[in-house]
């Protein structure tokens, strides 16, 4: 299913390892990332390891990249009235 959050942001639910979770669709991102409370309950379901990252990201017009806690690859699934699909992400993790 995927709304339109009050910010105009494209809100989409899908499921990651069998968890759902609410993410923001963007189109134009080099990268996936999740917030730490969205791994959080994952990891309710799931036990699943971060590995270490090299990547550096910078939020648009910010000198300094964002600070990463790792990342991991899973099974991601969207099903709806919107073209379902299953694929593996590869996923970064943000620092609190």
């Amino acid at each position: 299913t995927t709304t339109t959050s009050p910010k105009k942001q494209p809100i989409a639910k899908i499921a990651i390892a069998g968890v759902p979770v609410r993410i923001v669709v963007d189109s134009g991102a080099s990268v996936n990332m999740l917030d730490p409370a969205a791994y959080e309950a994952i990891l309710t379901k799931k036990q699943i390891p971060l590995a270490p990252t090299k990547t550096h990201i910078h939020a648009f017009g910010a000198p300094k990249p964002l600070r990463l806690r790792g990342k991991f690859e899973e099974n991601s699934t969207k099903r709806g009235r919107f073209p379902s699909w299953h694929t593996i992400v590869r996923i970064l993790i943000s620092r609190r």
